[in-house]
């Protein structure tokens, strides 16, 4: 569903009670989320699973920039979905989320909500937890191409800029005073953000290009570092990889995995 920003934001303002990104539950705080990360993430790490992120994390010290480029993915709802269920999902990139030494998480990118007798709507979204969401002023749709580049100037403020490729057009903000974030992992995830809620929505393949992280004032690539997922059912929902500069995330069918 194509929807111009303040028709977005008023739906997803709408969807605030029960969005899990709008409003996280008990037991979805970044640290909550990340457990699995921070315990067997190491600097590029091998492949393992989790329930909730699906991508690259790399830890390290310091990390003050990361960006990516992806086309945002046309979803889809898988043929066992309820058209009934509200689904929800996204793709972002973020710094801190595997941190331990504060519970805060620095990410942009793009998010999809399911509604029932509407279809699909998408809109991007920055968010500085333990903050709120919000919605940058910036169209985008279903097929555009984006560049999201996040700076952490310190661990309580920093800037994002997300260009749209397609149109050519961007915006730019800074923030500062903000909750506290450790600076020693980046990430490139696409994200269940309801894992009560089967089956994942059928995103195709979100490849985030042109990947890149500074730290030390050195720039450095995701490479190596990747996660398939699993819901909380034990299904797989994605399997994604690493090359060079490329995070590449794929929908994995139900039935492969055993089914829902």
């Amino acid at each position: 569903m194509l929807c111009a920003f303040w028709i977005c934001y008023i739906a997803l303002l709408g969807l605030a009670a029960a969005s899990p990104l709008l409003g996280r539950r008990a037991g979805s705080s970044p640290a909550d989320k990340a457990a699995g990360f921070a315990k067997r993430t190491a600097r590029l790490a091998s492949t393992y699973t989790t329930k909730n992120w699906a991508g690259a994390v790399v830890s390290g010290d310091n990390i003050s920039q990361v960006q990516a480029t992806y086309r945002i993915p046309h979803v889809s709802l898988p043929t066992d979905a309820d058209p009934n269920q509200y689904y929800y999902g996204s793709a972002w990139i973020g710094i801190g989320g595997s941190g331990s030494c504060g519970q805060g998480l620095w990410q942009a990118g793009t998010y999809w909500t399911y509604v029932p007798g509407s279809g699909f709507v998408t809109t991007l979204f920055y968010e500085w937890l333990p903050g709120s969401v919000e919605v940058p002023n910036l169209i985008v749709k279903p097929g555009d191409t984006i560049t999201v580049v996040l700076r952490a100037t310190s661990t309580t403020s920093g800037s994002y800029t997300i260009i749209n490729r397609t149109t050519g057009e961007k915006v730019s903000q800074s923030l500062s005073r903000q909750p506290e974030i450790c600076l020693n992992s980046a990430e490139w995830i696409v994200e269940d953000n309801d894992l009560d809620v089967h089956p994942f929505p059928d995103y195709g393949t979100i490849t985030f290009d042109a990947a890149t992280y500074i730290m030390n004032g050195q720039t450095n690539y995701p490479s190596g570092s990747t996660s398939d997922a699993l819901d909380s059912n034990g299904d797989q929902w994605a399997d994604c990889s690493t090359a060079a500069q490329t995070v590449k995330c794929t929908w994995a069918e139900a039935d492969d995995a055993g089914g829902y």
